[in-house]
């Protein structure tokens, strides 16, 4: 785009916008061998220091080394402080942008909403960063991304992605457009394809790699200009992008992976946090968002077994010769949860599968014709679609295969099977 209806926009060689002249006024850009901004000739001339995708100092005309004209601090990658003139302020964000400034003492000294895609909404006060993580150039009133130039007027980039779209992601290949028109869930801290579902400033991320433990996903820029890499290994930036598509990464909390430290952030099973090695190597089962030791984990598992145990065992006594459950007990303590001669509870997919231990007598509620000394091969009674008796073992079902014309099945496979949801009991984990 070399006119965005209000500034003509000049390119270099490799795409990167060198000079803006509009009615704001003009402006010419230079940049380091990254391709990081590195100074801007407007009203002033500004020099910028970066550390990494961060600014962090900025000098203007005539500024002395040791007297930067404004400095930015930064927690976990995100802004929260400036100084200039020394004077501090601090930013408060909201998961997109830069909300609300105060001053030492915690007073309010400007407050902003924006558009979707970085208009501005209602503004008091002065910042220049106004959408997300990028700096508005007051010139052209676009936003500086890193990589290139948004244009927040039209919700789009002036110039195409340096990443190529991927065909497995057919909204990958317009190069144009700010987060795939999603700027309300995603971010482009870089201005190279949005920022899903890996959300923080600087796109740090725990996962990837093929397995449990510590995984880092960063994309930033190196000599030779973006690189990502997963777990440490330099990676194309397109696999990175399809691991954090597939859920193969976790966003670390405000982009603090704590690496090089005693607990870095690592995902284990579908549970991630900060956690040690040691507490890491021994908390190795995850359920339901918490991790469990090996004995914390077997005694889990066994009170999930147990209400199965009941479940069924209420089931079974209803529907057998003393449905006034005076029965009750001798089924419970004859339906047993392990395997032979072990401590490991029987499970498939969601179910525990119990042995019957006791009399045949008591489960004379299937086919007459059905019960043998060895079991059935498969049994349903007509009138209890969950029970589930199969080569001598018995569980719980949502839905009998045979019932309703084949949903049923279609719920015993998907239900049953695959997720391991049983109702009423307790589910077992896969």
């Amino acid at each position: 785009m070399t006119n965005d209806g209000s500034n003509t926009l000049t390119y270099d060689a490799e795409g990167r916008a060198i000079l803006s002249s509009g009615s704001g006024g003009s402006g010419s850009y230079f940049y380091d061998g990254h391709g990081v901004r590195g100074k801007k000739t407007a009203s002033v001339t500004t020099v910028y220091i970066f550390s990494g995708g961060k600014d962090i100092a900025e000098y203007d005309s005539g500024a002395a080394p040791s007297a930067p004209s404004r400095e930015f601090i930064y927690a976990g990658g995100r802004l929260i402080m400036n100084v200039a003139g020394g004077t501090a302020n601090y930013f408060h964000q909201d998961r997109l942008s830069n909300r609300m400034l105060t001053n030492a003492s915690g007073g309010i000294t400007a407050q902003r909403g924006h558009f979707p895609f970085g208009e501005v909404w209602y503004e008091t006060g002065t910042t220049k960063w106004k959408f997300t993580t990028y700096e508005r150039d007051t010139e052209s009133a676009n936003d500086y991304a890193i990589a290139r130039y948004h244009v927040n007027r039209l919700g789009r980039f002036s110039s195409s992605d340096p990443l190529a779209g991927w065909i497995g992601d057919p909204q990958s290949l317009n190069r144009y457009t700010y987060t795939q028109n999603d700027p309300i869930n995603s971010t482009d801290p870089l201005g190279q394809r949005r920022n899903l579902p890996c959300s923080d400033p600087d796109m740090h991320c725990a996962g990837g790699g093929g397995g449990d433990g510590l995984g880092l996903f960063y994309l930033g820029f190196g000599g030779g200009g973006p690189q990502c890499t997963a777990d440490g290994v330099d990676m194309p930036c397109g696999m990175g992008a399809g691991l954090l598509r597939s859920g193969a990464g976790s966003q670390c909390p405000n982009n603090d992976c704590g690496v090089g430290t005693a607990t870095p952030y690592r995902c284990i099973g579908d549970v991630c946090g900060y956690m040690s090695n040691e507490y890491a190597a021994t908390h190795a089962n995850s359920w339901d968002g918490a991790l469990y030791s090996d004995d914390e984990w077997k005694e889990f598992k066994n009170d999930l077994a147990d209400s199965q145990r009941q479940a069924l065992t209420d089931a079974i006594s209803n529907a057998s010769n003393s449905p006034d459950g005076s029965n009750w007990d001798y089924i419970y303590q004859n339906l047993d949860p392990y395997k032979p001669g072990t401590d490991d509870l029987n499970i498939t997919g969601g179910n525990v599968d119990f042995r019957w231990t006791g009399a045949g007598g008591y489960l004379n509620f299937v086919s007459a014709d059905a019960w043998t000394s060895n079991g059935c091969t498969l049994c349903r009674y007509g009138g209890m679609d969950a029970i589930h008796f199969n080569n001598g073992l018995f569980h719980l079902d949502t839905a009998s295969p045979v019932w309703g014309l084949g949903r049923g099945l279609i719920m015993h496979v998907l239900v049953d099977l695959m997720l391991g949801n049983i109702n009423p009991s307790v589910p077992i984990g896969r």
